[in-house]
């Protein structure tokens, strides 16, 4: 599966649904590598592309965080990725991961930024007890979920 696709697919989803979805625009690559300055990582090729494409999105309540503006280490808000990281590593989150998207029920989502890029699961913060788990392999694979779950949700809108 390729980046591109699932980039064009949301792209024609937030042109044709503008009122359910939110892109907060995109952003240069310096704005990327001071959000992974900021965190200490290199981001994934996939969500580096997915960042300077979208920044961040919200689609039918499916939020994938990013980088926000200009200057990612003074984000103070959710879906700033530099920022929900940094407050989850207050508590435990191991410095590889980088906070992406959360579930609205206690589920929050981490990207590893250590091939194989997995994307994992977690809920709380007893890291030792209860270890992040891998839900998706990639980056890539969340965003198809995501966009899968949108379109059934277009589609029986459409019914």
């Amino acid at each position: 599966m390729c980046y591109e696709t699932l980039r064009d697919e949301l792209r024609t989803i937030v042109a044709e649904h503008a009122d359910d979805c939110r892109i907060y625009g995109s952003r240069a690559d310096a704005d990327v590598r001071s959000a992974e300055d900021a965190l200490g990582v290199i981001f994934p090729t996939e969500y580096r592309s997915f960042i300077r494409d979208f920044g961040a999105a919200d689609f039918y309540g499916f939020e994938v965080y990013g980088v926000l503006g200009h200057e990612p280490s003074l984000e103070s808000n959710v879906p700033s990725c530099v920022w929900v990281t940094q407050s989850e590593r207050k508590h435990g989150l191991p410095a590889e991961f980088v906070v992406i998207s959360a579930s609205g029920d206690g589920i929050t989502y981490a990207l590893s930024t250590v091939s194989p890029f997995a994307v994992y699961a977690y809920g709380g913060y007893d890291f030792a007890a209860h270890a992040p788990k891998v839900v998706e392999p990639s980056f890539c694979e969340l965003l198809r979920k995501y966009i899968d779950q949108t379109q059934q949700m277009i589609d029986e809108d459409d019914e």
